[in-house]
């Protein structure tokens, strides 16, 4: 029974992301084939896709300019700080002169690293009395408003908030699905008033196939079921 419910969780998670069901053959995302099929809304865009983590989401798989990154306020090479500099210098005089496409390739990544270390993430002060939650989904949120509006030619972002397997312990009143869901609205909420209520043009999609029983367990929470929310 477990098995077959980890199954049916992992097989859901994918056809989502790739947005078809039930064709191995389709290892790209939805959106990273939307990415690749339309031109970039600024041609020298150097990041037009981002996944705020350590691997990039199936969804943006095979998007141009599309990187995961985990946080954009701190992305760079590894290593010492004191010979950072030393080291892209080195790496961008060696494949400056490289055949394509490693010498474009290589370019962009370390003109990123130079770009988001322009951005000032620590220093940004949100609008309209927005307030992100200090948490890894409201900071993530807040960095995707930063990337916003830079107006770097941003065009995706994909963050995750994960929590939702309550099958113990729920307490929609002061339990785990409590603390889980009032991340989740009040990082939205600080998104909402910070970017979308100030005409930065964006649409927030917010979608999970982590759907719930609504018949209570024995253990105070709710085991696995068909039904769950989309948000636009």
């Amino acid at each position: 029974g477990l098995l077959d419910k980890s199954r049916s969780h992992f097989d859901a998670q994918r056809w989502m992301e790739v947005g078809k069901p039930v064709d191995a053959t389709t290892v790209t995302g939805w959106l990273g084939r939307h990415l690749a099929t339309v031109p970039p809304i600024q041609d020298t865009a150097l990041l037009r896709g981002i996944g705020i983590g350590s691997g990039l989401a199936r969804t943006l798989v095979g998007g141009p300019k599309t990187l995961p990154i985990a946080d954009p306020s701190n992305y760079n090479v590894g290593g010492a700080s004191n010979t950072r500099t030393a080291r892209l210098a080195v790496l961008e005089g060696n494949y400056g002169a490289a055949n394509e496409p490693l010498r474009t390739n290589a370019l962009d990544a370390v003109n990123t690293i130079e770009l988001l270390a322009s951005l000032n993430f620590n220093g940004y002060v949100a609008q309209n009395g927005a307030v992100y939650p200090n948490t890894s989904f409201g900071r993530a949120l807040r960095a995707v408003a930063v990337l916003i509006k830079s107006n770097i030619g941003l065009e995706a972002a994909q963050v995750d908030l994960g929590g939702w397997d309550t099958h113990s312990a729920q307490d929609p009143n002061a339990g785990s699905m409590f603390n889980t869901m009032s991340d989740f609205g009040n990082s939205l909420a600080a998104f909402w008033a910070d970017v979308i209520a100030m005409s930065y043009p964006s649409t927030l999609v917010s979608v999970s196939e982590f759907g719930r029983n609504l018949r209570e367990n024995g253990s105070n929470g709710t085991d696995h079921g068909r039904g769950t929310t989309l948000l636009a």
